[in-house]
């Protein structure tokens, strides 16, 4: 049986609200921190991108570009603002 959007955006599960409270406190190293990073990783290598996994991670920590990405940089970009909003 489907369930409406209503009734899911009233489930908030213990990794819905573990993601929630690490990612308000900004925290690196925890789930929500590996998750963006893992998904935004895989995302651009998928699509052709040469970043390593530590380069897409110093680009989430330092919020910098220190790479020469061409387009990447605003993929990753338009990524990390998707995963921002499913984690709302």
């Amino acid at each position: 049986m489907k369930e409406d959007n209503k009734s899911m955006e009233s489930k908030i599960t213990p990794l819905l609200a573990t993601l929630r409270e690490q990612k308000e406190m900004n925290m690196k190293g925890g789930i929500y921190h590996k998750t963006q990073i893992d998904l935004t990783y895989n995302s651009n290598h998928i699509e052709g991108s040469h970043l390593t996994h530590y380069q897409t991670r110093y680009i989430f920590e330092t919020n910098t570009i220190g790479v020469n990405t061409g387009d990447t940089g605003m993929k990753m970009s338009n990524l990390a603002r998707t995963f921002l909003a499913i984690a709302k």
